[in-house]
């Protein structure tokens, strides 16, 4: 009878069967360490070419298009950073402790070649084919996102204002790609709406870490007795959000730029229902790690925004 204990993988030759089947969890490792899911973020490279009304225009996505897939590229790449600096805090987390280089799945080492592979492709294809705006635009956004992962993230408040300027950032790059100056309205509306996701995810972080009773969220400068002022500074966000967008319908901009501009009165409501929502989830304890994963596998959550893009259409 073969006595060796379950689970222990038995020693074969490198062309043996077995070997393949040990290496998916190992691809499977890699794919969940790139995050591709979150390359979904950046697809505000295209609201600048929404908003300037040149979607229908091939050669505007297409450079939207090569910027999206060079943010893509240094976005994978500053996770694999982030999760290896983050690792020891991420092992006293209920559900980051089984990230691959928390949970040992993957070396550091590896994840620091593979993101330096992926860096270099970024850069390639925007020196390639992107204007040199563009350039800056990503080399600041992978300048921040590192500086967050090394320190920036550990310091209260400030680590929530640059999560939410790093979305700013890739609106600022998609208009660098097309040659469009972003309006002031729309980077305001990005930094507030956005600064609310980043509180909520803080907040919800907070609220279910069993550390946070103690002493500090593990990794993060921040611990209980926050949890009041993220709540209120992140739906005063929420309601900024609404009122830009209400203060922008009302303005000489948004009548020249849309045929229906009393639509976008509606988009008001509308956006600050569904980060009411994303608030609640991350209240009752319901919110997945990132608010922006979490409203993608909420059924209200989406029906809110498909609402609000229908509405956007409406006024167009």
């Amino acid at each position: 009878m073969d006595r060796r204990p379950q689970g222990i993988p038995v020693s074969r030759s490198p062309d043996s069967p077995a070997t393949a089947v040990a290496s998916r969890p190992r691809l499977s490792a890699w794919w969940r360490a790139l995050r591709p899911h979150q390359w979904s973020k950046n697809l505000l490279v295209f609201v600048p070419a929404v908003a300037a009304h040149r979607y229908g225009d091939p050669a505007t996505m297409l450079a939207a298009l090569a910027m999206f897939i060079a943010m893509g590229l240094a976005a994978s790449a500053i996770y694999l950073v982030n999760d290896i600096t983050d690792r020891d805090a991420d092992r006293r987390h209920a559900r980051k402790r089984l990230r691959p280089f928390a949970s040992g799945e993957l070396r550091p080492a590896a994840g620091a070649g593979a993101a330096s592979v992926l860096l270099a492709f970024a850069t390639a294809l925007a020196v390639a084919v992107l204007p040199v705006a563009a350039v800056a635009a990503l080399a600041a956004y992978v300048a921040l996102a590192l500086g967050y992962s090394f320190l920036l993230k550990r310091w209260l408040a400030v680590d929530v204002a640059v999560l939410a300027f790093l979305y700013v950032l890739r609106v600022l790059a998609g208009g660098a790609a097309i040659g469009v100056e972003v309006s002031p309205w729309l980077l305001a509306l990005s930094f507030a709406l956005f600064a609310s996701l980043a509180l909520a995810k803080r907040y919800a972080e907070l609220a279910e870490s069993p550390h946070a009773a103690a002493g500090r969220l593990p990794g993060r400068g921040y611990e209980r007795a926050h949890l009041g002022w993220l709540r209120t500074a992140g739906l005063a966000c929420a309601v900024a959000s609404a009122l830009i967008i209400a203060l922008y319908a009302a303005s000489l901009a948004g009548s020249r730029y849309y045929s229906q501009p009393a639509w976008l009165y509606a988009l008001a409501p509308i956006v600050l229902a569904w980060l009411a929502r994303v608030w609640m989830r991350a209240g009752d304890g319901r919110m997945h790690d990132d608010p922006v994963v979490d409203s993608a596998t909420d059924p209200f959550g989406l029906a809110i925004v498909a609402v609000g893009i229908a509405t956007f259409v409406a006024a167009l």
